[in-house]
């Protein structure tokens, strides 16, 4: 992979101090909030980017990430079939292979999903009515 990127650690540490870090290094507006890619009116990403940190931080703490060695970033996804809807991809930051793909609400299904790479990301791994169900064991 040729881009520089920030880590996970670097993208957690700038929220705490209310800063979108972008997988760039660019931060907040400038960073487009972390979105690779979006459907929205560009005045709804800054809100959307502080309910997916927050998500973030706790699906990294759930599964033992490590923070050095991923980076996160955000896409608004847009179908013919459904509504808009989010998700947050960890990647890893040698390889920029997504790793995780977490979408707190998917506009197919209604459901919170998770997805890896072990399935070719073909069905959900694990899914739920909400985000929070992603967490549980």
């Amino acid at each position: 992979m040729s881009e520089s990127r920030v880590t996970l650690r670097q993208q957690l540490e700038a929220f705490k101090n209310g800063i979108i870090l972008a997988s760039d290094g660019t931060s907040n507006d400038q960073g487009f909030w972390n979105f690779y890619d979006w459907f929205c009116q560009d005045g709804l990403l800054k809100n959307k980017g502080k309910r997916l940190m927050k998500m973030v931080k706790q699906f990294v703490e759930f599964h033992n990430i490590d923070l050095d060695k991923h980076y996160v970033w955000f896409k608004n996804n847009c179908t013919t079939s459904c509504r808009l809807y989010d998700d947050f991809r960890i990647s890893d930051i040698e390889t920029g292979e997504n790793i995780h793909v977490i979408t707190p609400k998917s506009g197919h299904t209604g459901m919170a999903e998770y997805h890896g790479p072990i399935n070719l990301y073909r069905s959900p791994l694990k899914s739920g009515a909400k985000f929070k169900d992603l967490l549980v064991k």
